[in-house]
């Protein structure tokens, strides 16, 4: 491979050694050859598209659709629950956008789409979909992680908490406990209890939120730490929050401010009142 930068077009990595400069990308689960618009190898999903030759790239479309590893968001744990949180956190009218093959999220839509949908839920499938890291949605009652310190991996019992399980490459704190880290091959990862509701109080009134609202919220807090760096929450030299930046739970609020009610709560973020129903 030739020297300098190693990425092209569509942030796919460059084998300049096969047909010379910009002729041929590589990612994880595939080979493309940018002057046919086709990869090498038969699409393991194949069967599942039958509408798209097996050697299609970016469902034909290469210059709206982004696919760096050729890989996209996976589900696992309760697979009925996990998919049905998917497809919470968005629009029904958005509904027939999303694919799911294979424990495999995949978002037919280009990013203009997806930006003029205005759906909160549509934008962050799309954004960990498309992203360069991998990202694991799960819906169960353990968690699986590893210590960052040793990589050891435990198993966490989520029925002893009233919070999901929301861990990241990315330390937690920027002073304190970092966090653990996702399962190998993963740089995000989410774990919601199945029977997981929570409660808020709005106006001195408790009410019980859309389990939705804590799905998009905990997918967008993960997405912010891992693909931009985010601490959990910004926090002074002494080690208090710092109320005047934001982190990534203050972005994930702001991010579904606007959306649909019914999804993200009647109001956005999580109080100090969510417990487990």
């Amino acid at each position: 491979m030739s020297a300098g930068y190693r990425y092209g077009f569509g942030g796919q990595e460059q084998d300049n050694e096969l047909y010379g400069q910009g002729n041929s990308y590589t990612a994880e689960f595939w080979q493309y050859d940018t002057r046919l618009g086709r990869r090498w190898n038969v699409d393991p999903l194949f069967f599942k598209y039958n509408f798209l030759s097996p050697y299609s790239s970016f469902g034909n479309n290469p210059l709206n659709i982004v696919d760096s590893q050729g890989d996209t968001l996976t589900i696992g744990g309760n697979l009925n629950i996990a998919i049905s949180d998917v497809f919470s956190i968005v629009d029904p009218m958005y509904h027939a956008l999303i694919k799911i093959t294979d424990n495999k999220v995949v978002v037919m839509a280009t990013r203009e789409m997806v930006e003029e949908s205005n759906d909160p839920g549509l934008k962050i499938l799309y954004d960990m979909s498309n992203s360069p890291n991998n990202y694991l949605y799960r819906v169960s009652w353990t968690s699986f992680e590893r210590i960052r310190e040793t990589n050891e991996i435990i198993e966490i019992d989520l029925s002893n908490f009233n919070y999901p399980s929301n861990v990241s490459i990315t330390p937690r704190l920027e002073k304190g406990p970092a966090g653990m880290l996702p399962m190998e091959g993963f740089e995000g990862q989410v774990t919601i209890q199945p029977n997981r509701n929570a409660t808020e109080v709005v106006d001195g009134v408790e009410y019980i939120k859309p389990r939705s609202s804590t799905v998009i919220h905990e997918l967008i807090e993960n997405f912010e730490r891992t693909e931009n760096g985010e601490p959990y929450i910004c926090q002074q030299p002494n080690g208090k929050r710092d109320m005047n930046s934001i982190g990534a739970h203050d972005i994930a609020i702001e991010r579904v401010k606007g959306g649909n009610p019914d999804i993200v709560g009647k109001t956005p973020g999580v109080s100090n009142s969510v417990t487990n129903q």
